[in-house]
């Protein structure tokens, strides 16, 4: 890749990753938790021809649901400032699958414990951990998901995102990472469909079908396609031919949310268990509000 402004100004945000990650890195196996960093670094790494040319705005760090409370307050003592707190409630928050920090040099690092908002696509962390395999994210040793794992991350990005606020290297990291890294086709599928995430990956890997030529078999396809009626309301909203992907980009994305959060999920359990979790979060807002309100009628 030839020398230009361009070039230098991409090595310079991507080397202050790199020793941001090494940081945060650090500080946690210090106290022994393991960690994962997700998407850009390790796509650059392991399916583009340079680094370079997968670019990212953040760093995604997975660290296990049972240490995340203990990581958070790691970062937050070594002076990871916390970041875009403000945009939820403080219990949406508490119940979301990552918390935000800028680090001392500005990068910002999202901190994960699920790989899905409010685990509404359950995984089983540890075993992504005891799957992860090791790459360089420059020259520094990392651990990224498996190739199965990694393929359901990718499809999990885009439907948790409803196909609107994606972007377009979204479609194609996934082509990518399947034409260059054979896939265990019957062990993605049984994970995905433990995830209740059929219709998200059928929906993700079409577009990367279609795209960018990702090989990916007729017969997962047709495993993966939803039915006829619950296509029929998804593809009044997904265009998996186009980019966007999402037929009405001019949509804010609470509405797009609204049609699609339930459609996308496979089994009616997860509506439940999500909802469940809603109503407990909603309950807890109010419950803070009247307990706020009730020690202002005391003063």
């Amino acid at each position: 890749m030839p020398i230009s402004n361009s070039n230098l100004f991409i090595s310079a945000m991507q080397f202050r990753a790199e020793m941001t990650f090494k940081k945060v890195r650090d500080l946690l196996e210090m106290e022994k938790i393991p960690v994962i960093l997700l998407k850009g670094p390790h796509l650059g790494a392991t399916v583009y021809d340079s680094p370079k040319e997968r670019l990212y705005a953040d760093l995604d760090i997975l660290v296990k649901p049972r240490d995340f409370h203990t990581a958070a307050e790691i970062l937050r003592t070594n002076n990871f400032q916390p970041f875009a707190f403000d945009q939820y409630d403080l219990e949406v928050q508490r119940d979301f699958k990552h918390w935000e920090y800028r680090s001392p040099s500005g990068v910002i690092v999202e901190l994960h414990r699920w790989l899905s908002g409010h685990d509404r696509y359950p995984l089983d962390v540890s075993a992504l951990f005891e799957r992860a395999e090791p790459f360089l994210f420059w020259k520094t040793p990392a651990r990224g998901l498996g190739r199965e794992d990694l393929l359901l991350h990718l499809c999990l990005h885009m439907g948790t995102s409803y196909f609107h606020v994606i972007e377009r290297k979204h479609v194609l990291d996934i082509a990518l990472h399947i034409n260059k890294n054979p896939i265990a086709w019957p062990v993605f599928l049984q994970r995905v469909t433990k995830a209740g995430a059929k219709a998200v990956a059928y929906y993700s890997l079409q577009a990367a079908r279609r795209l960018d030529g990702a090989e990916v078999p007729q017969e997962v396809m047709q495993q993966l396609r939803p039915g006829y009626f619950r296509r029929f309301w998804l593809e009044r909203h997904i265009d998996a031919g186009n980019f966007p992907m999402f037929r009405f980009p001019e949509w804010p994305i609470d509405k797009a949310k609204k049609n699609l959060l339930l459609p996308l999920m496979d089994r009616p359990g997860q509506w439940g268990n999500f909802l469940q979790r809603m109503v407990v979060v909603k309950f807890r807002i109010v419950w803070r509000k009247i307990k706020k309100a009730g020690s202002r009628w005391i003063v």
